[in-house]
């Protein structure tokens, strides 16, 4: 812009100025020929009026040169167009026309002079409005001008103040460095591509990395627009950068942040889809553990039916043996009391102990059942072990008389009193003893010992048997197991003795081992139980048969035709009255007509049982005085807890012995089951 006034204010050759003028001057000869002919008298004022025209476009001094040249031809032509050969004096004309043609120039000159200064002023201007509003358009820190070179090269000749407050430079600076040395190397290409289309004459804008003179990198936008003449010339290049250093970290702060707060709702969006599938995963495994709870419900229902099942089929068991069982210990009760030969005894006393095994063998299935189910209830009492190794040994002795072995009976020498349920007791020795047996060969040897320590007595079990194998120690206790030792011996039993052996130990605090040297070598079991603490030694049990035995009236009712008939004829042997009914109704008739002393009932008769008949004795004011006793083959809990609710006094289980059942019927003691002293409760 700004050479757009210097182009309006520059001034014409002298050649230029000579040259126009004549050119004027020609024209209007030409004019004159052409119409002088007939208007003479206008020939003056087509010269006077060129000058004029001339001066106001062009100047004065073209002006001059035309007016001279209209002068000079002025008579000429006058001359050669008036017919008449000149009306007028010539030179009068000519120095008219000269004075008028000089006035005119230079009047119009200086008209040409101020409208030439008023359209620099107004390029001024208009160059000042462009290259304000370009500053405007950035709100610039600095604007700048640069030239344009011979060969295209833009180069920079002013700039505001802004430069060295935003840069450090000055623009001397500026004009001393090459090129674009300035700019950071990574932009440089950019911004001469930028600066080449600029100088094309294109308007460019866009952004880039000046390095300040202090070092620091520094963000500036900027703008740049051709400079042209009002012929459309290119000069030069206008152009303003602003600081955007601030708003570029800002917005790289912000782009930090977003990327940031990206990486945040990733992590969060992957948390939630992790809890989410977390949530799933929960409430798919808690439905898999509800649906295994009730499984696991169903299975303990199932378990606790399947147990109930076995114990019904235990108990119905028990009373289905039970009850033959009793009419054949009834008889050898009978054979007992009568003098038999040699061989009649020891055919009895067979007879006697596979009755007694048979017995042992249903009370240690009714006792298993009872402690895996929990429902084993200890009788504990103060009771010296000695008392309990007798009686044990005393079992035993008919089993270990027939298998042929001999047994040393070592027992401690003072008391060594326990706080234990001596019938159990009495059972773990006597489990052992048999178990020994079994596996000892005939000739062989048993040892029994006990020895104290402490607050606690050793019982050890051992035999010069067959030995176990060291892999077979650790399961011998297990439930019905078959270690198979020997497979040529048949006495092997179900395998539940040691694991009642292990239990009853158990719960009396104790505990039990095994030892062996191997196949062969025999065995050793050691039962180790805490003794009580010290106190009155205990009271000696009132031997059987201490006082006379009375004879008493006893009413026996069983729908076992066999076994009434022969404890009838047991009690009878022994100097009882006895009278038999064999259904529950004729029980409570007779007992109306003969007020016995004693019934023994028998509580599963069909019909009326015995629990029915002991509750119709008990509602008469006769039958309170009555000793009622249940003799049957139903040997569970809940049996002996239905018979005390019903009126019953003792409660015993088939088969009993004659000596047990002298002892109830005349003492009124706790009763026995199947030879065990257990009282109802």
């Amino acid at each position: 812009m700004r050479h757009e006034a210097a182009a309006i204010g520059r001034q014409s050759s002298v050649w230029e100025d000579i040259g126009i003028g004549a050119a004027v001057f020609a024209i209007c000869a030409a004019i004159v020929v052409a119409i002088g002919w007939r208007y003479q008298y206008v020939t003056g004022a087509i010269f006077i009026l060129g000058v004029a025209v001339l001066a106001w476009h062009n100047g004065f001094r073209p002006a001059l040169v035309a007016t001279l040249l209209s002068v000079a031809a002025l008579n000429p032509l006058t001359t050669l167009l008036d017919a008449r050969g000149g009306t007028l004096d010539s030179w009068a004309r000519s120095i008219t026309v000269l004075v008028v043609c000089v006035v005119v120039a230079w009047l119009c000159g200086n008209l040409y002079r101020s409208k030439q200064r008023l359209l620099v002023e107004q390029a001024r201007l208009r160059e000042s409005a462009s290259f304000h509003r370009l500053i405007g358009e950035l709100a610039s820190d600095f604007a700048f001008h640069a030239r344009i070179e011979p060969g295209g090269h833009i180069v920079i000749d002013s700039a505001t103040s802004g430069l060295s407050v935003l840069l450090g430079y000055t623009l001397a600076d500026l004009q001393s460095r090459p090129g674009l040395a300035l700019i950071h190397p990574d932009d440089r290409a950019a911004l001469q591509a930028a600066l080449g289309r600029a100088g094309a004459g294109e308007e460019v804008h866009g952004e880039t990395r000046v390095v300040a003179k202090n070092g620091q990198l520094v963000h500036v936008e900027y703008r740049a627009q051709p400079e042209r003449t009002p012929q459309g010339e290119l000069t030069g290049v206008l152009g303003a950068f602003r600081d955007v250093t601030i708003e570029r970290e800002q917005q790289a702060a912000l782009t930090a942040e977003r990327q940031r707060l990206l990486v945040d709702i990733e992590k969060r969006e992957r948390i939630e889809a992790e809890l989410r599938q977390a949530t799933i995963e929960a409430e798919r495994r808690a439905d898999e553990a509800e649906e295994a709870r009730a499984a696991v419900k169903d299975r303990e229902h199932r378990l606790q039916y399947e147990a109930q099942l076995k114990d019904e089929f235990l108990a119905t068991l028990a009373h289905e043996l039970r009850n033959p069982l009793a009419p054949l210990r009834n008889v050898t009760e009978i054979l007992r009391l009568e003098p038999l030969s040699d061989t009649a005894r020891q055919a009895t006393a067979v007879m006697d102990r596979q009755i007694g095994q048979l017995v042992r063998l249903i009370d240690d299935l009714m006792d298993l059942s009872r402690i895996t189910r929990g429902h084993l209830t200890l009788r504990r009492e103060r009771v010296d072990l000695r008392t309990i190794i007798e009686s044990a040994v005393e079992t035993a002795q008919p089993q270990l008389a027939s298998a042929g072995v001999s047994l040393t009976v070592d027992p401690p020498s003072s008391p060594c009193v326990l706080d234990a349920d001596a019938t159990r007791i009495s059972q773990i020795f006597l489990n052992l003893l048999n178990n020994a047996a079994k596996f000892t060969p005939a000739g062989g040897r048993i040892w029994l010992s006990a020895v104290p320590f402490a607050d606690r007595v050793n019982v050890v079990v051992r035999d010069s048997g067959i030995g176990i194998a060291p892999d077979d120690q650790e399961r011998v206790f297990g439930m019905f197991v078959q270690l198979n030792r020997d497979m040529r011996r048949s006495q092997t039993g179900l395998g539940i003795g040691l694991t009642l052996v292990k239990q009853m130990a158990e719960l009396h605090g104790g505990t039990v081992s095994v030892w062996s040297a191997g196949t062969g070598e025999g065995s050793e079991f050691t039962v180790t139980l805490p003794l009580a603490p010290a106190e009155a030694e205990p009271q000696p049990a009132e031997a059987v048969g201490s006082t006379p035995r009375a004879p008493l009236k006893i009413l026996v009712a069983d729908d076992s035709q066999d076994g009434a008939d022969s404890l009838a004829f047991l009690l009878r042997a022994t100097g009882h009255e006895v009278h038999v009914a064999y259904e529950g109704r004729t029980a409570i008739q007779m007992a109306d007509q003969l007020r016995p002393d004693v019934m023994l009932l028998d509580i599963g008769m069909p019909e009326v049982s015995g629990y029915d008949v002991a509750r119709a004795i008990r509602r008469e004011a006769w039958g309170r005085g009555i000793r009622l006793v249940a003799l049957t083959g139903w040997g569970q809990a809940e049996h002996r807890r239905r018979s005390l609710e019903v009126g019953f006094d003792d409660h015993i289980v088939k088969p009993v012995e004659l000596d047990v059942l002298e002892e109830v019927l005349q003492m009124g003691t706790p009763s026995p089951i199947s030879g065990r002293r257990q009282p109802i409760s």
